[in-house]
């Protein structure tokens, strides 16, 4: 059988980033009095916006922008205080680069890509990185970002795609490709899950590829 051609997201699967994306929505939050709802990080995984969740809890629209501003400088600097690569993504990606190009697909904004790449040098290990403020394509759970990186890597066969959100799985599956969810702390249930292979560490990939 055809290996297929990896792509992967990077916030909570080549970079821990997460956790600093919520405490930085958190602190911007509290600049305006504001609570996150408690299914706030549920949301999130399934593909809702911070826009999304200010809108459901009726926020104006003036002040969800300045919210989104804040927490952008919140996050950027949080970021610049120590983010890290994931366990094990350095040695996945240099085995996995050794065959083809490695293609990274995110929803977050380039001005971030750019501070982690400032800070551990992302775009060294990898080809190419699509996010939506950069190439015009609207995020994940829509296909097009992935669609786009087969395209400009001139890729034809199925790939696939790792995630570690619900929406990850719903994108790599409208964009016909294979889903792989990345969950090193075992969140979800493997029976309820979408995905067509679970991994709990990245060297998975290399395993399961025989690289």
């Amino acid at each position: 059988m055809e290996k297929p051609t990896i792509f992967f997201d990077m916030d909570g699967v080549l970079v821990e980033s997460n956790d600093r994306h919520y405490d930085a929505t958190v602190l911007a939050l509290a600049d305006f009095g504001i609570a996150l709802p408690p299914n706030a990080r549920e949301l999130n995984g399934q593909g809702k916006t911070l826009k999304d969740i200010l809108r459901h809890i009726h926020v104006p629209e003036p002040i969800i922008a300045l919210i989104r501003k804040k927490r952008d400088e919140y996050y950027r600097k949080l970021l610049r205080d120590g983010v890290r690569w994931t366990p094990g993504a350095i040695e996945t990606l240099r085995a996995l680069r050794k065959r083809q190009p490695i293609a990274v697909i995110t929803n977050s904004e380039w001005e971030d890509v750019l501070v982690i790449h400032e800070m551990i040098g992302i775009r060294h290990h990898v080809d190419l990185i699509i996010a939506p403020s950069k190439y015009k394509v609207k995020p994940k759970p829509k296909p097009y970002g992935i669609l786009l990186a087969k395209k400009r890597l001139n890729i034809k066969k199925t790939g696939l795609f790792v995630g570690d959100q619900p929406f990850d799985i719903h994108a790599a599956h409208a964009a016909e490709e294979l889903a792989c969810l990345y969950d090193p702390h075992h969140r979800f249930d493997s029976a309820e899950s979408d995905a067509d292979i679970i991994i709990h560490e990245l060297p998975e990939l290399i395993h399961l590829l025989a690289i």
